[in-house]
């Protein structure tokens, strides 16, 4: 920089805690448009978990309603090989396992969770929530705080505090989502290869012998 040039300006207290400010406001809103987002998503992954419970529920309703000849071909095929029975039977009761503990993570995930970072020594008026029975006082008082206006200092207490509590929900939310997801993938998994060794049974001891006869 050359001597004649002129040095930037400094930004005064006041900038830098406005510009600070706006920078938390934005990291706020964006977490809570990510929070919105996963919700979202661990609705629809519901969703299809269930259809896919229904899918081998209803696959093994129709078993039991067949006429008993056809019963009676596929246990004899079954016979011949044991072991590929067992592996179908335990792949519908783990795709079934898999579809609760899915639906329970979307639970975990979706539920609504109060902030718990500092709520003990001090309430936010961010997130206004306290337990009417025990901290209405200090709640009061602390909201009290708006007659007389808040102080830099305390406005950046609030939305560090807020930050760190939705940070902490977002992080949970994440975690059961990415759960959610897995166990979905992995049931959606085990209800491919157990119609693949369906289909697999059928065509080679049903569908094959009527087209050699």
């Amino acid at each position: 920089m050359s001597r004649h040039e002129p040095s930037p300006p400094v930004p005064d207290a006041a900038a830098r805690f406005a510009d600070g400010i706006r920078h938390a406001e934005s990291g706020y809103r964006n977490a809570q448009d990510v929070i919105r987002f996963i919700d979202t998503k661990a609705g629809a992954i519901a969703g299809f978990t269930s259809v896919c419970i229904g899918v081998v529920l209803q696959g093994i309703k129709e078993f039991l309603c067949l006429n008993k000849d056809i019963q009676e071909s596929i246990v004899v095929a079954f016979k011949q090989h044991p072991a590929c029975a067992l592996v179908l039977f335990g792949f519908c009761v783990v795709s079934i396992g898999l579809g609760i503990a899915c639906i329970w993570f979307v639970v975990q995930c979706v539920a609504a969770r109060a902030p718990r970072i500092g709520l003990e020594k001090r309430h936010s008026m961010l997130f206004p929530c306290y337990d009417a029975a025990h901290e209405a006082g200090l709640a009061h008082e602390h909201y009290q705080k708006l007659e007389r206006g808040l102080t830099h200092e305390e406005i950046a207490e609030e939305y560090e505090m807020q930050l760190l509590n939705v940070g902490a929900i977002l992080e949970k939310k994440i975690r059961f989502q990415r759960r959610a997801a897995n166990a979905f993938l992995g049931q959606l998994t085990l209800i491919a290869l157990s119609g693949a060794i369906l289909f697999f049974y059928a065509y080679v001891y049903m569908i094959i012998p009527e087209v050699i006869k």
